[in-house]
């Protein structure tokens, strides 16, 4: 991983953070793009949207730094998105690049484990005959104890909870391949 791309994503945890245990009762764009963009300007971040190839693409940059970028996507082509407005769509981004729940939810209270998860969700996970790299069980993990229904998490949900600045570069390139298997093996 590059010095800037790492430097972007720690920056991107720090808004994360800060976004964290916040109760949010609006979940409308434009209430949203007021509290992120307040939370972006303060780690020197802004953001903007593009939308190619069937994706809306969150564009988060460094303000102070021109070629400092990293791009989130969501895949509005699918069956899911059938009824999704461009709105809905974006806020669907916002809340799964800065992990944005309506409850603040304490996370040792809830039971969802990987103990816990059950055969029929190992087999919506399993990409191939790989067995499913350790940091993505970690991201599933989270999202279920925050308690995400099994129909909103996605592979950009699971790559949005990764820890990547803890990660080697071997072990980002992995989750990766198996992200991108997971995509490609959904209907």
């Amino acid at each position: 991983m590059s010095e800037s791309k790492w430097i972007m994503e720690k920056k991107l945890h720090n808004v994360r953070l800060k976004l964290m245990g916040r109760k949010i009762q609006d979940f409308s764009l434009d209430s949203l793009t007021h509290l992120i963009l307040k939370e972006c300007d303060n780690e020197g971040l802004t953001f903007s949207w593009s939308f190619v190839e069937g994706a809306c693409v969150l564009n988060i940059r460094n303000i102070h730094h021109d070629d400092w970028e990293i791009n989130k996507r969501l895949y509005y082509n699918t069956p899911l998105f059938e009824t999704y407005n461009v709105e809905a769509i974006q806020v669907k981004v916002l809340k799964n690049t800065f992990l944005l729940i309506k409850d603040a939810r304490v996370l040792k209270d809830n039971e969802a484990s990987s103990e816990n998860i059950t055969k029929k969700e190992k087999t919506i996970i399993i990409s191939g005959d790989k067995p499913t790299p350790k940091h993505i069980r970690d991201a599933l993990d989270m999202l279920k104890a925050k308690g995400v229904p099994d129909e909103e998490i996605t592979p950009e949900a699971i790559r949005n909870h990764l820890p990547t600045g803890k990660m080697s570069t071997s072990q980002v390139m992995e989750c990766n391949k198996y992200l991108k298997q997971m995509m490609e093996a959904s209907p």
